[in-house]
């Protein structure tokens, strides 16, 4: 049995730039020293000398500090409350100068996409919503759980990756909701994917665009913003977006409002899930498994979706071929199932042998997928 194919990062996070206290600065080395990380770490400390850094002081040290930042450096921050160097400042004197992306640790839960636009930055602070832009990751801290940390770091290098390689792009525009289940879904994805965030429109519409016939399945938020505003059917333009370049990739809506999921369910057009129920991750992992092909293969009727075989071994999947139905064996061929699931699991020869094949013909493509596999065995 072939070994599972790991995604591997070729491009690191070359430096870290906090922007906070001290202690915060000093806690960001030694972990990173802990975890034996190659990354080198400066900061720009907003407390010093029993008074707070000045909005113009923090902009000179985090320029000063950006002379030899790269695209694939970072600076991490908080929001910045009780402090005069916020994070829209930071967010802004960043993008000034250098290509660095910027990453937010928060533990305010009030802290997401639709609460940013209309409260936080416009009401209470006055800037332009378009800020929300320049804040590449936001990650949501409020249980000082250390991997919410090195989740951050990742998702910047799985972006910095992108260009190759499969990957899954969730699109959810509030932190506490993506950052639990990122790391939750490392348990079923084993590193063989990539996993992508974009927490409005305009960010899954340009990964999107970059991934083409890299992206392995969407999940989907039916709640986020565009231009600003939340709007009621942008998760179906995501879907249109997605099928308009590959119509075989699944994809998975979520939602908190129960309503809306129940509406979902009778569409056939993509899987929905709740996101307030008790077994949410449970069923996500469920359908991650089943349907992005991470666990056993299932063979369905497409009559109505039921199961009726599941494989969990490539001896299993070639004896499934040999005795589903026709139907079922002409969907998942002509769905890219076979090719995906082979690919997941380690057979990646194989899987681009198989994916060309393409015929309303259930008897050639049995025949083709079995002269295929048989010599893995």
């Amino acid at each position: 049995m072939p070994h599972f194919p790991l995604v591997k990062n070729t491009k690191k996070t070359d430096r870290i730039i906090v922007v906070g206290t001290q202690a915060e600065i000093d806690c960001t080395k030694d972990w990173l020293k802990r975890c034996k990380a190659q990354i080198q770490v400066e900061g720009v400390c907003t407390f010093s000398g029993g008074r707070q850094l000045s909005r113009q002081e923090g902009e000179y040290g985090l320029k000063k500090r950006l002379e030899k930042a790269t695209s694939s450096s970072l600076i991490i921050s908080d929001i910045g409350e009780g402090r005069d160097y916020k994070i829209e400042h930071i967010a802004q004197d960043a993008k000034e100068v250098s290509d660095a992306k910027v990453g937010v640790l928060t533990s305010n839960r009030s802290f997401t996409g639709e609460a940013i636009v209309r409260n936080l930055f416009v009401e209470q602070r006055g800037f332009d919503p378009a800020i929300l832009e320049k804040m590449d990751y936001i990650f949501n801290y409020h249980t000082g759980d250390g991997r919410v940390f090195w989740k951050l770091i990742e998702l910047h290098e799985n972006t910095l990756n992108m260009d190759k390689g499969k990957s899954i792009l969730v699109v959810e525009d509030r932190p506490e909701y993506y950052t639990n289940f990122l790391i939750d879904l490392d348990r079923i994805i084993e590193k063989r994917s990539r996993i992508l965030v974009a927490r409005t429109y305009e960010q899954a519409k340009s990964l999107i665009s970059r991934l083409k016939n890299r992206l392995l399945g969407a999940i989907v938020d039916v709640h986020f913003p565009k231009k600003s505003k939340v709007e009621s059917d942008s998760h179906w333009e995501i879907y249109y977006m997605i099928k308009g370049q590959d119509s075989k990739v699944p994809i998975i809506f979520q939602s908190a409002d129960a309503k809306i999921i129940r509406s979902l369910k009778s569409d056939k057009r993509a899987f929905s899930l709740w996101k307030e129920d008790p077994s949410f991750f449970s069923n996500l992992a469920a359908t991650i498994n089943d349907y992005f092909g991470f666990g056993d293969f299932v063979f369905v009727n497409p009559a109505d979706f039921q199961q009726v075989r599941r494989a969990s071994s490539l001896t299993q999947l070639v004896e499934g071929i040999t005795k589903v139905e026709d139907v079922s064996i002409l969907y998942h061929a002509s769905n890219n199932h076979f090719s995906n699931w082979l690919h997941l699991h380690g057979y990646s020869e194989a899987a681009s042998k198989i994916k060309p094949i393409s015929s309303p013909d259930a008897d050639f493509v049995r025949a083709e997928l079995l002269r295929i596999l048989k010599p893995y065995l």
